[in-house]
């Protein structure tokens, strides 16, 4: 029996093997992968993806990971697929503890808190989802980085 991480990696090898760009610009243990799937579970949470919860999570990407518009669309693509396929935010999260020092694990919080808010309203379970999320990454005091979220330009 193939194991489903070796399954995907072979996917992943005959995607690249092929050329497909989109496949071939994200692997598989890709840290901004792995940050944009949390990302778009906190824009999606509550159940109302708002065009604003969208923009901002493009110029983000964008701006976090210094990608082009294309590209980053291409991300949140990905990030889409691998969320919808995933069972729970462990691989995610592994991805990024092994990945980011604190500090970088600091910002993907404070960026789950920036989506949040885009839309004017930070709900219920979109605090929740980001607390999950912050424990995972050993991110000890969540609700600081939110302060911190609020205290940055919209546009930075």
């Amino acid at each position: 029996m193939v194991h489903w991480s070796v399954f995907n990696a072979l996917k992943a090898l005959v995607a690249d093997l092929a050329g497909d760009a989109s496949q071939r610009q994200f692997g598989p243990q890709d840290l901004r992968v792995a940050a944009a799937v949390l990302l778009v579970h906190v824009m999606e949470v509550d159940g109302a993806r708002s065009e604003a919860e969208g923009e901002r999570l493009l110029a983000m990407l964008m701006r976090r990971f210094a990608l082009d518009e294309s590209s980053a669309r291409a991300l949140v693509a990905k990030a889409l697929r691998r969320g919808a396929e995933a069972v729970d935010f462990d691989e995610f999260s592994a991805t990024l503890t092994r990945a980011l020092d604190e500090a970088g694990r600091r910002d993907v919080i404070a960026m789950m808190w920036e989506l949040a808010r885009a839309d004017g309203v930070v709900t219920e379970v979109e605090e929740s989802a980001i607390w999950r999320v912050a424990r995972l990454l050993g991110v000890l005091d969540p609700k600081s980085f939110a302060q911190e979220a609020l205290r940055r330009p919209q546009d930075e």
